[in-house]
């Protein structure tokens, strides 16, 4: 687990590292790789390839700005959708306002209470089993800021961007969308649970739950609104979900 911390005391640095050396110790976790920061400006020149190994605790202010924190993690976000952030702060005040940043951040601790460990170590355990998640199949995908590794479990489908037709938005379980430096041609050949329902349209065959040939829809698994199917596509659709043995219904009328 990578973990970066961007605390600008550094009294509070040593006492986050002691706390996060214990709960690796106490619960035999991988060791961590632990990287400490004071300002922003070397922690957002540092910050790694996008990677669901990545966890972030940052403190609200830093030197002065009560949110700079909340800066920082809204440009994690943008560009790392499976890192864990944990915001670390005196200011409790702020809570509602991390909402509007939009960066689903796993908690919100505070330094002056007693339960930090306890806290973090809940933390810390869920971000292990979500590693552990990720021992299922995965493919390493091309982003705008590097490459991007994702569990083939966590994709729904892929549709085109409407304003690069060398680029296509991934879709995954979590409602996040992502822009891929890919076509679907190109990402169709990326697993044998690719399928082209449609020529807008490439989806994960585990995750359709139903086949309307009426209207010609399918529906996803984790996916908002049903997904185009083309006619000529049904019986090849079947024949892959029959392949993987997957439950779905077929409506016909």
């Amino acid at each position: 687990m990578n973990v970066y911390i961007l605390e600008d005391q550094w009294a509070q640095q040593v006492h986050l590292e002691k706390i996060l050396h214990e709960i690796e110790a106490e619960h035999k976790l991988a060791p961590f790789k632990i990287n400490l920061f004071s300002n922003t400006t070397d922690f957002l020149n540092s910050l790694p390839s996008p990677s669901v190994e990545n966890l972030f605790l940052l403190d609200l202010e830093i030197n002065g700005d009560t949110l700079a924190g909340l800066k920082v993690s809204q440009h994690i976000r943008q560009n790392d959708l499976f890192a864990s952030i944990i915001f670390i702060t005196i200011h409790n005040e702020l809570l509602p306002t991390t909402y509007n940043y939009e960066s689903e951040a796993l908690d919100f601790i505070a330094k002056d209470q007693d339960d930090i460990k306890e806290k973090l170590t809940k933390d810390l355990l869920h971000v292990a089993n979500k590693l552990a998640h990720f021992s299922t199949p995965t493919i390493t995908l091309k982003v705008t800021s590097g490459f991007l590794r994702v569990s083939l479990d966590d994709i729904v489908y892929f549709e085109p961007s409407p304003t690069n037709t060398h680029q296509s938005l991934m879709h995954t379980v979590n409602n996040q969308v992502t822009t891929i430096n890919a076509n679907l041609n190109q990402l169709l050949d990326r697993s044998p649970l690719f399928f082209r329902t449609h020529k807008h349209c490439l989806v994960n065959l585990s995750k359709v739950s139903k086949i309307d040939t009426h209207n010609h829809l399918v529906t996803l698994n984790g996916a908002q609104h049903p997904q185009p199917l083309s006619r000529l596509k049904n019986k090849a659709l079947l024949s892959k979900l029959g392949e993987l043995n997957d439950q779905f219904y077929s409506i016909n009328s």
